[in-house]
């Protein structure tokens, strides 16, 4: 039955389109003699010659479908897929054509699972185990932004330079030994070297995840996601694992005991299986960065100087361009092609990227979307890590109550990466931005003014909510702006300067919490993110009016011309 219906819509197709053809072909016929009489009406009923109007031939109609059937039946579709039917298995060829994107949101998902586990656990085994005072759970706190400060720029230019999938697998191994140095810890240092030794790893890892999405990002596949949503899916696996990471930690304890080391037990297991799984099943994705940027761009100018076709020419057949018609090289080819190879013998690729890079630092756009970061990191340690904690135990939460409260607003993010990716794609990222870090501002001033438990658990749920709207825009600006020899550089320049404000957030939060307040520390914080929103939007406004500015000078220069 479905075999016939098949081939019974291809003839019906057939039928449409010649019917449709040789319409078109009266019409035109008819409207070319009532021309032809207008023509004569208008010449004094002297008739010109005029050449009969060619009908062209019809163009071969498609061939049916092939309908092979084997001993069970079965339509093979064929490769020229009638118009109106869909694929047969649309789930298989999305995973088949994003296998890339989903193994790397796959390895995130468990990496920040394992970072959910430990961080409500770490400051109540520092205060309660070891009896450290705030300076130094601060400081062992920041102690994973420092190594993360450190490692990031040799991290991405390793990417850079040896591939992404080293750095997949081998920072989770790091992880891993940091996590079981956490467990056996049992003083200030040992534990301040474990969490030092955990940034390392977790460094590694978000370098060659980062670089690996921004290679993908940049692939002309049509069967693939585009960056923002490829990002925001990333983010997605993210927030899931650190949604889920705090809910398991009562499991954990009911299973291993009340030792609230327990729960380090878990997350060295879970490091030390995502190293084993990425060693055999990450992605490398560097020949896509490096195959897209192998071919040139050439473009050909009329006689007024302006710019009429261009064209993508690979780099292998330059030099055959360089011959004349009969086979000869000139004296200048031949002098070019011995400048490009002495430039060849001088590292053209390691000047190429300096190059690139150069061009990239030049640009205030991506230092402001740099200092952004930094703001959302220095309230995201300051604000979320150190001072909520602080109004939560004022609010009568204990530890089980703050971890349900993480668990809440890490599933608000995860929820609202929908809404943030269907903003990105509609507006653009650097149009999401700022509008959507002051509502983040917004809502720290909402968890400083709250009086009451109900009140304290809404608003720091809608700064989580806020906080998803923005989804992946930050990076995927940056992904966007970057260039694809520098893509690694640039990503860990933008991760470095988030780092600043992981490492100085709870410092200086703290420090606002014992001379001030909480509710000074919280409004420290909104100001922060207010004041990078304001520094993005205005170096983004700038640079548009910078490019008006010159497309307005050249056209004015091709109007003299």
């Amino acid at each position: 039955m479905l075999r016939r219906a098949v081939v019974s819509s291809a003839k019906t197709k057939t039928k449409r389109e010649e019917l449709l053809f040789w319409t078109g072909v009266v019409e035109k016929a008819l409207f070319s003699s009532s021309t032809a009489d207008d023509d004569e009406r208008k010449t004094g009923g002297r008739k010109t010659k005029k050449k009969s109007p060619k009908i062209p031939t019809p163009s071969p109609l498609p061939p049916p479908p092939t309908t092979a059937t084997s001993s069970s039946s079965k339509i093979v579709p064929s490769e020229n897929h009638i118009e109106g039917t869909r694929h047969i298995f649309p789930v298989s060829d999305f995973l088949k054509e994003n296998k890339e994107i989903l193994s790397i949101c796959g390895l995130s998902f468990a990496c920040a699972m394992g970072h959910g586990i430990l961080a409500p656990t770490i400051p109540s085994f520092a205060s309660t185990e070891l009896h450290l005072s705030g300076a130094q759970i601060g400081s062992i706190l920041s102690a994973f932004a420092a190594a993360r400060l450190c490692v990031n720029t040799p991290a991405g230019y390793f990417a850079d330079k040896f591939g992404r999938k080293k750095l997949l697998w081998f920072g989770p191994m790091v992880t891993t030994m940091a996590n079981m140095s956490t467990f056996t810890s049992g003083s200030y240092y040992e534990l301040l070297g474990a969490r030092f030794l955990a940034g390392v790893g977790s460094s590694m890892y978000t370098t060659g995840a980062s670089v690996s999405l921004s290679d993908i990002a940049k692939t002309e596949n049509k069967g693939m996601m585009n960056g923002g949503n490829a990002m925001n899916m990333h983010q997605g696996a993210a927030l899931a694992g650190a949604a889920i990471g705090p809910g398991l930690i009562s499991a954990m304890y009911a299973l291993g005991g009340e030792d609230i080391r327990t729960p380090f037990l878990f997350a060295t297991a879970l490091s030390g299986s995502l190293s084993a799984v990425a060693l055999y099943a990450a992605p490398e994705t560097k020949h896509l960065s490096s195959s897209s940027s192998s071919s040139t761009t050439t473009s050909s100018t009329n006689e007024g100087g302006d710019e009429t076709t261009t064209s993508t020419t690979p780099t292998s057949e330059k030099k055959t361009q360089l011959l004349q018609p009969g086979g000869s090289m000139t004296m200048d080819a031949s002098l070019t092609l011995n400048k490009d190879a002495i430039e060849k013998q001088k590292s053209p690729s390691a000047s190429a990227d300096s190059r690139q890079l150069g061009m990239l630092v030049k640009r205030s756009d991506f230092w402001s979307v740099c200092f952004l970061n930094s703001a959302l990191f220095f309230a995201g340690a300051g604000g979320r890590g150190a001072v909520l904690p602080i109004l939560a135990i004022s609010h009568g939460m204990d530890a089980q109550n703050l971890g349900m409260l993480f668990s809440a607003m890490a599933t608000t993010s995860l929820i609202g990466l929908v809404p943030s990716s269907k903003l990105i794609t509609t507006f653009g990222a650097r149009n999401v931005i700022a509008p959507t870090t002051v509502l983040s501002s917004l809502a720290v001033m909402a968890i400083a003014g709250s009086s009451t438990d109900a009140g304290f658990a809404a608003a720091c749920v809608s700064w989580a909510a806020a906080s998803s709207i923005m989804g992946a825009a930050p990076m995927t600006f940056v992904a966007e702006i970057a260039p694809r020899k520098a893509s690694g550089a640039a990503l860990s320049i933008y991760r470095n300067s988030g780092d600043v404000g992981l490492l100085l957030g709870p410092v200086l939060s703290g420090l606002a919490v014992d001379f001030f307040g909480s509710e000074v520390a919280l409004a420290m914080n909104a100001s922060v993110l207010v004041s990078a929103a304001l520094a993005f939007h205005v170096s983004k406004t700038s640079r548009e009016k910078m490019k008006k500015k010159e497309m307005l000078q050249q056209e004015r220069h091709r109007s003299s011309k």
